[in-house]
């Protein structure tokens, strides 16, 4: 039975079918009702409000895709053979799709495009990297440097926006004379934001972008080969990590604590990899290198924003009282770290990876 919904003009909005449905499956018999609503000539905001009406009347979403599929009860899953799906590939086809995704938003300068937009960059990159058995190696290398500029061109963007909210934090409030400071601040880095959206909207524009995103195209969507355990890979990336930053913080050498925190980013997208299919230990041990990597990278974010003060300020009192500021933080997010390693390498967050 059909019944249209009109509004007061008489245009029909929808059609609301309600069947009653038999099935047989072997022995199997069922029987339920379906209610369906096809839109006609109304929009989105018609089918929220019939489905609102129908639920408060005690209607329940379909238990199934289809009818055949609830006939079935189950036996067509069976009977379907599950499609093994290589990690690696499907990984790296989620970041071509994600740059896709972002990018029209980026091209208007919205920093949360922009960002995700860098970081899928930066981890297909990484995890051509990781996995490099599993790609031609004669595609891979120069690939790896077109995705290094284009994490680059967006960078251009998104480090002074960053910056600019760091250094930022707390000045006008620590009194009027550390106003001028601010301002010059923001304007320095607004200025460099501007060039950097200048610079990405060209390059978003130009050939060589779109020859970037037909190679990768043509890289992930082709069969991978099977090129060896992915955990395998996952663990020898992350081992090198572990010994990278005990040797860094040994030393206490900021260069060597950096390179240890880029290894960690490696490290945690080539577990990110294997995540979907382990659960929550995966989840677990994800989460806990992210911690980490955060905790490297205000460290290093500290070393950058000294940097920038140091390039856009006069050698006065007042960002001097900044640089100082920065110095602190550096010194504390170093202090946090020995607990962010040992919630990382913790048995019961990286038993699953040695087992997978």
């Amino acid at each position: 039975m059909e019944t249209p919904l009109r509004d007061k003009k008489g245009r029909t909005l929808a059609l609301i079918a309600q069947d009653q449905v038999r099935a047989e499956s072997g022995n199997d018999r069922s029987a339920w009702q379906e209610i369906e609503v096809e839109l006609v000539d109304g929009d989105e905001r018609v089918l929220d409000a019939v489905e609102k009406v129908l639920l408060k009347a005690g209607a329940k979403p379909a238990a199934g895709p289809s009818k055949v599929a609830r006939a079935l009860s189950g036996r067509l899953e069976k009977s379907t053979p599950k499609i093994k799906i290589n990690p690696v590939s499907r990984y790296a086809r989620e970041q071509r799709d994600a740059i896709l995704e972002h990018d029209p938003a980026a091209r208007e300068g919205a920093e949360e495009a922009v960002h995700k937009m860098r970081v899928a960059t930066r981890r297909l990159r990484s995890t051509l990297k990781s996995f490099r058995r599993w790609f031609p190696e004669e595609e891979t290398a120069e690939l790896g440097d077109e995705l290094r500029w284009l994490a680059a061109v967006l960078g251009g963007v998104r480090d002074p926006q960053v910056l600019e909210v760091k250094l930022l934090a707390g000045i006008e409030e620590s009194g009027p004379e550390f106003i001028p400071a601010a301002q010059r601040i923001r304007a320095a880095l607004e200025h460099r934001v501007a060039k950097g959206r200048a610079e990405l909207g060209a390059a978003l524009e130009s050939d060589r972008y779109l020859d970037l995103l037909d190679r990768i195209d043509a890289l992930v969507d082709r069969p991978l080969p099977d090129a060896g355990d992915p955990a395998k890979r996952a663990r020898k990336v992350l081992d090198k990590a572990d010994d990278r930053l005990d040797t860094a913080l040994a030393d206490g050498v900021d260069e060597e604590v950096h390179d240890a925190r880029k290894k960690y980013k490696q490290a945690r997208y080539a577990v990110e990899v294997l995540a979907p299919d382990h659960g929550k230990s995966a989840k677990g041990l994800v989460k806990a290198l992210t911690d980490l990597q955060d905790g490297l990278g205000a460290h290093q974010d500290s070393s950058i924003a000294r940097e920038t003060l140091h390039e856009i300020g006069p050698d006065s009192f007042h960002f001097g009282v900044l640089y100082g500021r920065q110095e602190a933080v550096g010194k504390e997010t170093l202090i946090a770290v020995p607990a962010l390693v040992r919630a990382s390498r913790r048995k019961k967050v990286r038993r699953w990876l040695v087992k997978a």
